[in-house]
């Protein structure tokens, strides 16, 4: 789902954030599972997504397009 901007809320972007297990890194990706059980586990392409730092449950927040998640089948 697209997030407003609180600076214009006309801006919408096509960024989602989702709560993610990380089990293997390459310098190119990142493969993951999400923690909700919503997909498989898929490779997401570090030029394409963002990782954020672990939580305290050693998870991790991934950000990256929509039609990103789409194509996983996350969404």
């Amino acid at each position: 789902m697209p997030r407003h901007s609180i600076a214009n809320p006309e801006y919408q972007s096509d960024l989602v954030d989702r709560g993610v297990r990380l089990l293997a890194e390459t310098p190119k990706a990142y493969l993951l599972e999400p923690c909700a059980g919503q997909g498989p586990r898929a490779w997401f392409p570090r030029s394409q997504a963002e990782l954020g730092e672990a939580h305290r449950d050693g998870n991790y927040t991934l950000t990256a397009p929509e039609w990103l998640f789409r194509n996983k089948g996350w969404l």
